[in-house]
This record gives structure tokens, C-alpha cells and sequence, in this order.
């Protein structure tokens, strides 16, 4: 299930050697800087997120018995909310 999610395969796991690993390019590689500024933006955009469907929530709830009642009353151009 794992693989399927996290795009494994099942291919062998390939042995590198340490001197062909250190003659590697890693210029294009992820450094901590950028993993540190995309972890902080996307626990923002969680948390961001997290607050709207709160704050959605809230306002249904608030708003819902008014909604309510004023669909209960006839219609005569006055309405309670």
C-alpha cells in the first residue's frame, strides 16, 4: 500500500559505491534550507486551511437556526437575519 502512495516500484534497490557517490553532482539536490522553508510554508497552509474550515464550520453553525426561522416566516418582505 505504501509503494502505491508513495510511487515505489519494484525494482531492485541499486548499491552505490562511496566514490562514485561522493564524484555525484549535487547541485540540483534539496538542501536543508529548502526543505526547512517548504515544511514552514506548508504547516502554514495547513494551519491556514485548518483555520477556514473552523471558521466555516462556526458560521454555519451560528447561522443555521437564524437561516431557519426566517424560512419559516411568511414572506412579506421582512425577514429576522
Amino acid at each position: 500500500m505504501l509503494n502505491l502512495l508513495f510511487g515505489g516500484s519494484d525494482a531492485d534497490t541499486a548499491v552505490v559505491d562511496y566514490n562514485d557517490y561522493n564524484d555525484y553532482d549535487r547541485s540540483g539536490d534539496v538542501t536543508f534550507d529548502d526543505a526547512y522553508v517548504n515544511f514552514m510554508e506548508g504547516g502554514g497552509h495547513l494551519g491556514l486551511g485548518a483555520a477556514m474550515l473552523v471558521g466555516s464550520a462556526w458560521t454555519g453553525i451560528a447561522l443555521t437556526p437564524s437561516l431557519i426561522l426566517d424560512s419559516l416566516q411568511p414572506d412579506d418582505g421582512v425577514h429576522i437575519a
